[in-house]
């Protein structure tokens, strides 16, 4: 009987050391399938947002092959109607830019010619390119041709591969001003430049 006295007496000692063990395991146990559930929930979520963002990137394909197909038919009209247009016709079809819109009884009107051989098709159209090349004449107001010059110099520098070809006084005036209240174009001038 004094054994199973002893028995009983360490089976309960054993439980009391072996209860809060257990106890922890259980906690930990029980933290840990928690933390699975939340991770499982933010798996979802992330393969949600996953799919989201695949179907997003789809539609953005379609459009963007929407815009590459229009952008393609758009170059397709545009290249027979550049390509109708002549060196010869450009040529002969000199424009006159307005540099300067400010003038005054004083001025006087030039015209400047201004080339760039550095500019590109990579950075403006192939006729842009062509006129810079061969020069293109700009219309400025001032006092004196060095006051024109040094204007076109700032506005073109040379350090953006601008030359000032020429500074002349036009043979007729692209703006009346005798009255600087209302200055007109001038009729005469303007048919010569078109």
């Amino acid at each position: 009987m004094m054994e199973s006295i002893f028995t009983i007496i360490t089976i309960v000692a054993g439980l009391a050391v072996v209860g809060p063990c257990l106890a922890r395991v259980v906690v930990a146990y029980q933290h840990g399938m928690n933390e699975i559930e939340t991770m499982e929930v933010m798996a979802r979520h992330l393969r949600d947002e996953g799919q989201r963002a695949i179907e997003r990137a789809a539609v953005l394909e379609n459009e963007l092959t929407g815009l590459m197909r229009e952008r393609d038919e758009f170059q397709a009209r545009i290249k027979p109607l550049e390509e109708s247009i002549s060196p010869d016709r450009l040529a002969k079809r000199d424009r006159v830019f307005m540099a300067t819109d400010r003038y005054s009884n004083w001025d006087e009107e030039f015209y400047v010619t201004i080339v760039n051989k550095t500019i590109e098709t990579s950075s403006f159209h192939l006729i842009a390119v062509e006129s810079w090349q061969r020069g293109r004449k700009h219309v400025f107001w001032a006092p004196t041709e060095a006051d024109v010059r040094a204007s076109a110099e700032a506005r073109f520098p040379a350090a953006l591969g601008y030359i000032v070809l020429s500074v002349e006084i036009p043979e007729k005036r692209l703006l009346n001003t005798t009255n600087m209240d209302e200055p007109q174009a001038n009729p005469e001038a303007m048919a010569i430049n078109s």
